[in-house]
């Protein structure tokens, strides 16, 4: 199966970010970008809130995907059943491809940011800094609910284009505060989008995986006569127990999964106001920024403990 071949790749490219992060915040005491005007403590924020946001996205993004493959195993296993309302050329209803490809687009993005943001605090190289623009901005142009204005697109254009030639310190840190502020907007609005389609009662993508989940149960249901399961063949028994544990394989994978990515969306909403405040004031503790580090961490340990079973 496709989803089985890619989990552990894409586990060992978690971990790989993992290390490197807290690698990264480990030492940077001694790894300061010189010359780049932010404190320590603003590095570490940036360094932990960045790397944490890239992994949310993927991790969002694999999800969508491993929710299109569940349908299209939930309705062939309905079909199998004899359940006469799948369709056998639609097995990927209400999850198709361009579905899914527009929820994907809104993880790249947000992937796509915090790549952004770890550029900025690692690096004052002119290539890096305006390649990594690019592909945020040309990410975020394929999310047709999110824009930034003129006035952003802007001033966050020129403020990197500033930070990749010579400036003094404090209006190097000036201008990457204008560049976390003037994506603020766009990152919000991409949380939302996230956030919406994970949470059950927002009655978006989760509400097709529920009719889904329990089109296939009650096909389960209706299979089994008045005497009871034990009272079928041994084939049709086994069938039908099959479809059974499956749906409840699936529904609880669904539903954790979803629990950590709601709970690590509202600590990115929380640490990105507090990475705001940090910028203007670098003394300040990073509780939130820590506590969304934290829950990705915990997140990402989940998904690939789902994924082994």
């Amino acid at each position: 199966m496709l989803i089985a071949t890619v989990a552990p790749i894409f586990a060992r490219s978690l971990k790989r970010q993992y290390r490197a992060a807290i690698a990264w915040c480990t030492v940077v005491s001694v790894t300061l970008l010189a010359g780049c005007g932010l404190t320590t403590n603003q590095q570490v924020a940036i360094g932990k809130f960045s790397t944490s946001t890239a992994v949310l996205g993927e991790v969002a993004r694999k999800e969508f995907s491993q929710s299109r493959a569940d349908v299209i195993e939930l309705n062939s296993r309905a079909l199998e059943l004899g359940n006469a309302t799948v369709a056998p050329d639609k097995l990927d209803q209400f999850f198709t491809i361009s579905r899914v490809a527009t929820r994907a687009a809104a993880c790249d993005a947000l992937t796509q940011y915090g790549e952004l943001l770890r550029t900025l605090a690692t690096t004052d190289k002119s290539a890096d800094l305006l390649l990594a623009r690019d592909r945020f901005m040309a990410s975020l142009a394929t999310v047709k609910a999110v824009r930034l204005d003129d006035a952003q697109t802007g001033a966050i254009g020129a403020a990197i284009a500033f930070l990749g030639s010579a400036a003094i310190e404090a209006e190097r840190r000036h201008r990457v505060t204008v560049i976390v502020r003037g994506t603020s907007p766009a990152l919000r609005s991409l949380i939302e989008l996230i956030r919406q389609d994970f949470d059950a009662d927002a009655e978006h993508w989760q509400l097709g995986y529920d009719a889904t989940l329990k089109r296939l149960e009650n096909s389960a249901k209706v299979r089994i006569p008045a005497a009871g399961i034990e009272s079928l063949s041994i084939s049709d028994e086994a069938q039908v127990r099959e479809a059974q544990s499956l749906a409840a394989r699936i529904r609880n994978r669904r539903d954790t999964a979803n629990a950590e990515i709601l709970s690590a969306s509202a600590q990115l909403a929380a640490a990105e106001k507090e990475l705001r405040l940090v910028m203007d004031h670098p003394d300040i503790t990073m509780d939130d920024v820590d506590r969304f580090f934290a829950s990705v961490q915990k997140l990402e340990s989940i998904i690939r403990i789902l994924d082994n079973k």
